[in-house]
């Protein structure tokens, strides 16, 4: 299974247990020049199931299996499927790749649920290619934080000031 991290670096996986989560190994992204920009160790490397739908219309829905991703803030999800549910883009947000590249993406809202656990409208770029990557902001919004040992995504305290 090829993978490309919403950057437009890919990485091979080689390795899945029955639950399509990685095992062993090294993910290592490269650039277009062959050269590894980031690796990423099997250890705490996991994806999960979700839904998700365009919130002005949720009956336009897809399910996605999203590899879990604390270094990206954002989601990304492929740009066919978010045009597929018919999800506009707000705005243009700029990122910075692995590589050091920044480059500008459109940037919507799409709702999503995933273990149990639901949003009802989070920000998500518009990636290149298949790239689904559950970013740090969604998992926030879910309430919810990555296990890496035991692979799956886990309840977290919220903070308050106060109430």
């Amino acid at each position: 299974m090829v993978i490309t991290d919403g950057n437009g670096l890919q990485a091979k996986l080689r390795s899945f247990d029955r639950t399509r989560r990685l095992k062993l190994g090294v993910l290592k992204f490269k650039s277009m020049y062959g050269r590894v920009v980031r690796e990423v160790k099997g250890l705490g490397v996991f994806s999960v199931r979700a839904t998700v739908w365009n919130p002005h219309n949720p009956s336009r829905k897809a399910d996605v299996e999203l590899l879990v991703d604390t270094g990206a803030t954002y989601t990304v999800l492929p740009e066919e499927m978010l045009k597929k549910l018919d999800i506009p883009s707000i705005r243009l947000v700029r990122l910075r790749l692995a590589d050091g590249r920044v480059l500008e993406r459109p940037l919507g809202e799409a709702g999503i649920e995933t273990d149990g656990f639901r949003a009802t409208a989070t920000p998500v770029v518009f990636g290149v290619g298949e790239t689904s990557l559950l970013g740090s902001v969604t998992m926030e919004q879910l309430g919810v934080a990555p296990d890496p040992i035991e692979k799956r995504l886990k309840v977290v305290e919220a903070l308050l000031m106060s109430i």
